[in-house]
C-alpha cells in the first residue's frame, strides 16, 4: 500500500515537473532507472514476475518522458557501481533528467557478501548518487526504504 502511494505521488510529480520542463530543454526528459529486482526488467521466463520499471513508461502520455531502465536483479549500491552500471547511466544523464534511485535490501543482506554493503557505504553511496546526478543538471529522486 505504501509502495502504491508513493510511486503514485512519484509519477505525479515527475509527470507535472516534465511537462513544465519540456520547453525550456533541448530534449525530452529521461527517467534513468536505478536499482534491483523491484524495479527491474524481467526476462520472459521469469513471467509473470516483472518490475514496477517495467510499466513505468506507459504510465505518461506518449512522446512526453522517455524511462531507460538500467535495474537488474541482485544489485546493490556497491555492485551497481563496481559493475559500471552507475557510469553508463550517468553518461546518459542530461540537463532536465530524472533519476530514480532504488536500493537498500540488497545492500542489507549480510549474509550474501556478493551484494551486502555495509550502513556506511550504502550512505556514502547514496550521497555519491545525488551528488553526481546534481553535477549533471537532473533530478535524483530517492526511492530507498
Amino acid at each position: 500500500m505504501m509502495r502504491s502511494l508513493f510511486l503514485t505521488l512519484c509519477l505525479s510529480f515527475c509527470s507535472g515537473a516534465a511537462h513544465a520542463a519540456a520547453s525550456p530543454i533541448d530534449h525530452m526528459p529521461t527517467l534513468h532507472l536505478a536499482g534491483d529486482s523491484t524495479m527491474a526488467e524481467k526476462r520472459p521466463e521469469k513471467r509473470p514476475e516483472t518490475g514496477w520499471g517495467e510499466y513505468l513508461a506507459a504510465q505518461f502520455r506518449s512522446g512526453t518522458v522517455l524511462v531507460v531502465n538500467h535495474a537488474r536483479n541482485g544489485r546493490s549500491t556497491r555492485t551497481f557501481i563496481e559493475e559500471g552500471r552507475w557510469q553508463a547511466l550517468l553518461d546518459g544523464v542530461k540537463p532536465g533528467d530524472y533519476v530514480l534511485i532504488q536500493f537498500g535490501h540488497n545492500d542489507q543482506s549480510i549474509e550474501k557478501p556478493d551484494r551486502y554493503t555495509p550502513e556506511a557505504d550504502y550512505r556514502a553511496n547514496l550521497i555519491r548518487f545525488v551528488t553526481d546526478v546534481r553535477q549533471r543538471g537532473a533530478t535524483p529522486v530517492l526511492m530507498t526504504p
